[in-house]
């Protein structure tokens, strides 16, 4: 059995993940209402920049493999999750969603694995919740 290489990108960017999702669940439910907004936001750009790790992670291991690796299927699940959990924000939503899609289907077209399929189901959720509160917003805002 071959020695396992760890990616600490990766690995950092789940942390990253996982740190900016609690600070803004233990951060909300501490301090001051009036302050959760800012404080979520800032849990998003943590969970934001875990992601670019993991993703800069995917695509040093796609770029620099010799068999067919599982990065881009990876990567595609960690944006799809995270356009999920932040399909509220437009800006940061969608583009996760788009990203998520991007990965997951590159993945797909190289080796097909579960993960990009799952990451790829998880994109286009998040981008219909996304799509779906943009039209109710659009649709409130100029109708009523």
């Amino acid at each position: 059995m071959g020695k396992r290489e760890i990616d600490y990108k990766i690995l950092g960017g789940i942390g990253l993940i996982v740190v900016g999702i609690f600070s803004s669940i233990i951060f909300s439910l501490v301090l001051k209402p009036s302050y959760f907004f800012f404080l979520f936001l800032s849990g998003a750009i943590t969970s934001l920049l875990g992601a670019i790790l993991i993703i800069i992670g995917a695509l040093k291991k796609y770029f620099n493999r010799k068999t067919v690796g599982n990065g881009l299927g990876i990567s595609g699940f960690v944006l799809g999750i995270l356009s999920i959990l932040f399909f509220w924000l437009f800006f940061l939503g969608i583009p996760l969603s788009i990203l998520g899609i991007i990965f997951s289907v590159a993945q797909r077209k190289k080796h097909h694995t579960k993960i990009a399929t799952t990451g790829l189901i998880l994109s286009i959720i998040g981008i219909v919740m996304g799509a779906i509160l943009f039209a109710a917003t659009v649709v409130t805002t100029f109708l009523m």
